[in-house]
This record gives C-alpha cells, structure tokens and sequence, in this order.
C-alpha cells in the first residue's frame, strides 16, 4: 500500500485528471464540462512537458529540481526529496538565517510553484496515487478506528471525517497513522 500524508488528508483534493491515448489531458469540472489541457492553467514549461500526454520520473524529478533551485534563488537551500514507498516528491527547505517561513509564502515562491510545479504535482499523484477503492478502503479504517475509540463516527466520507479532524485532531491524527503504519 502506498503511504499517505497527514497533508494529503488535511487538503482532501477532488482531482480527476486523464491522459487519453493521443495525448490530450481532461478533467471533469462540477457542472460535468470537460476542459482540455489547453484550458488548465499551466505554464508553458509544464505544458512542454505534458505535451506527449505523459509524465515520467525523470520529468517530474526535473521539475521538481527547477521548482527547488527557483526558492533556492531567494536565498535558502532547498533539496528536492523522493519517497520511494509512496513514488511522492517533497522538498527540504533550510536557511541558517531563519528566513524560510518567509521565503515559502512570498510571492516568488508562488510564482516557482506555479511555472515548475503546480500541475504537474497533480498529475504525479493522480498517476502514481492510490485508487479509489484503496482510498475508500484506507478511510474505512480510519472511520473503524474512530469507533473502536468510542467515537460515533458515522461513515468516512470526507465531510464526516472533516469534521472529526476539526474536533478531535489528535485522535484522528493518531488513528490516520495507526492504519499508515498498518498498511507498512
């Protein structure tokens, strides 16, 4: 089973993203209209990358090597970081002068984020991310855990887990982890 993030659950992200066979990426948006990749928000650097309708490990690793050296330019050190066992790209972002909290919610940042990365990352992990079902699977644990802590936890669907995130945060943190470490 593919590890998962105290990230990814606190910014449950409905992403349905697909590569069809010519090349050409779609996403469902909320009224049922399909976009092309032409109507994404990319730049030109990451749409040259997803030109073939492919994303491979050597590209994604180049972005994220051009999204780190770009904050790196503000004048930090920043490394970019593979997680063999959940396929995830992170980035360590250090400074002896203490200006990294800064650094990543300026401007620039944001802007590296969105020329190097910020489609790309979805793409990556809707490719390499888990399945529905695995999703669904993981969040019923999650939910079974609740209850056996005397919880009344109703189901598992994301609003339901929301709320017990809001109010019982370490509860939840530490039943989301328990079925992590259990998955191995």
């Amino acid at each position: 089973m593919r590890q998962r993030t105290q990230r990814s659950i606190r910014s449950i992200l409905l992403i349905v993203a697909c590569l069809t066979s010519v090349g050409v990426a779609c996403a469902e948006s909320d009224n049922g209209a399909s976009a092309s990749m032409a109507d994404l928000e990319m730049s030109a650097f990451q749409r040259e990358i997803l030109d073939d309708g492919e994303l491979t490990y050597g590209e994604m690793e180049y972005a994220a090597e051009s999204y780190a050296n770009c904050v790196a330019r503000q004048g930090v050190s920043a490394e970019v970081e593979f997680d063999e066992q959940s396929r995830s790209f992170g980035y360590r972002v250090y400074s002896d002068t203490g200006d990294v909290p800064k650094v990543m919610e300026s401007e620039e940042t944001r802007l590296c984020e969105q020329e190097f990365i910020s489609e790309l990352e979805l793409f990556w992990a809707d490719q390499v991310g888990p399945s529905e079902a695995e999703d669904q699977a993981f969040y019923d644990e999650v939910a079974a855990c609740m209850r056996e802590r005397g919880f009344d936890v109703a189901d598992s669907r994301p609003s339901t887990l929301t709320y017990w995130i809001n109010n019982e945060p370490q509860e939840y943190d530490s039943c989301f982890e328990e079925v992590v470490e259990s998955q191995g």
